[in-house]
């Protein structure tokens, strides 16, 4: 099921989850908890910072930078431990999986 997975439609689903609504499949507006918000947000980050580590030879990081980057894919991980039965963490990952919304 990982490979089902992809970069793009995961970085396009974190940008709607880390606003403070989400419309669901039926058109329902659904608040979104602050912790997922900032899930959204971390995994928007935390991406484009591996793009600029793949891709971008003119970035230079300081111990002082790699470890706050450390502590933002951290703090995403204890928050999702504290919220991953929420029934919105179940509608953020299925999303991320749902590339394509009927």
């Amino acid at each position: 099921m990982e490979r089902a997975f992809q970069h793009g439609p995961m970085k396009n689903t974190s940008l709607q989850f880390r606003q403070q609504i989400w419309k669901d499949w039926h058109g329902n507006k659904r608040a979104i908890p602050s912790v997922i918000q900032e899930i959204a947000a971390a995994f928007v980050n935390l991406q484009d910072e591996r793009h600029a580590a793949d891709y971008d030879n003119h970035e230079h990081w300081t111990a002082t930078d790699v470890e706050g980057i450390l502590k933002i894919a951290k703090l995403a991980f204890q928050h999702w431990a504290s919220i991953r039965t929420d029934p919105m963490a179940g509608n953020y990952l299925l999303a991320m999986l749902l590339t394509k919304q009927r």
